[in-house]
């Protein structure tokens, strides 16, 4: 959840350049792919976790109580400092969650119900996007966070 949130936010935080601020926001996830697994390694799994929750915390606390408009540099640093901490634990959560909970369901008739159960889901979804506007060139759509708020 925090992730998504973080996600749709990044063109609104920091730089006045939108674009700029969404590429910052891409590019600060690729040292996740590669410090989580040394992590994973050094401290374990369940610090490794706790570790980028309470970095992603205390980003998070930095960003409520800080003026981002007094300062947008830094903001969009304890920013970014918070998205790559949700993606490190994004991460992990997929490591950890698969080991913890394990699941095997890779032979006979499982297999089967498991491929059905994911079509279903799938079909319900594209079922479910059809009641959603088309925005491709859709003037009424806000393009902007002023414009939503307007």
């Amino acid at each position: 959840m925090i992730y998504s949130a973080l996600s749709l936010s990044s063109t609104g935080v920091g730089s006045h350049n939108m674009h700029l601020s969404y590429i910052f926001s891409g590019l600060v996830e690729i040292p996740s792919y590669f410090l989580i697994p040394a992590a994973i390694d050094w401290l374990g799994r369940k610090p490794s976790v706790m570790v980028c929750h309470l970095i992603l915390a205390f980003s998070l606390l930095s960003m409520y109580l800080f003026d981002h408009e007094a300062d947008p540099e830094i903001f969009l640093i304890i920013w970014l400092i918070a998205k790559f901490a949700v993606a490190s634990a994004f991460m992990l959560c997929f490591v950890y969650g698969a080991e913890l909970f394990p699941t095997n369901c890779s032979y006979g008739i499982y297999l089967f119900f498991k491929y059905l159960f994911y079509a279903l889901c799938s079909f319900i979804c594209t079922i479910l996007t059809t009641i959603l506007p088309e925005t491709k060139e859709n003037d009424s759509v806000p393009r902007s966070q002023q414009q939503s708020l307007a």
